[in-house]
């Protein structure tokens, strides 16, 4: 019963890891791949594809890679060896809290399961509330620290055009 118990016990906590750490597991499909790799020595890129296809995860996955400092070992796009301020943006407020916030932080309408985006939970430092309502204004990142990397903060704000 007791072997039974610590089994459930550590299911449910790999669950937890999985739920609020996406990106170690974000592998990207050959296209993908590209055009991460792409941002290496280009300043401007272009994924352009059908719908559903992975633009959005891609580019959550990508974003949080710059906030975090968290990069993969097969990864061969840009990388930033300081802390970041990045922006998100889309067309409204509420496109903006639905599309790119969803896919960095996790559901709009459910604060306590921001971390079950892109940016692991372990890197959310704080968020600042926007206008519409579960709409965010910025959120500050924990950046590096680890080995000989200096811990620091990145700053992601979200933005709309209108």
């Amino acid at each position: 019963m007791a072997a039974k118990k610590e089994y459930l016990s550590l299911l449910a906590e790999l669950d937890r890891r999985r739920r609020t750490n996406q990106l170690a597991a974000y592998r990207p499909y050959l296209r993908q791949a590209e055009f991460h790799a792409a941002g290496a020595t280009n300043r401007e890129r272009l994924f352009m594809a059908g719908n559903q296809l992975g633009k959005t995860r891609a580019g959550g996955a990508e974003w949080a890679m710059h906030l975090t400092g968290r990069y993969p070992r097969w990864w061969q796009g840009k990388v930033f060896d300081a802390a970041v301020r990045l922006w998100a943006a889309g067309v409204t407020g509420e496109g903006t809290r639905d599309n790119p916030q969803r896919i960095l932080l996790g559901p709009p309408q459910q604060p306590a399961a921001w971390g079950t985006g892109m940016i692991p939970a372990d890197a959310i430092v704080s968020t600042m509330a926007g206008r519409a309502p579960g709409a965010l204004d910025s959120v500050v990142v924990r950046w590096g620290g680890g080995g000989d990397v200096q811990a620091d903060e990145s700053v992601l704000s979200f933005k709309s055009y209108e």
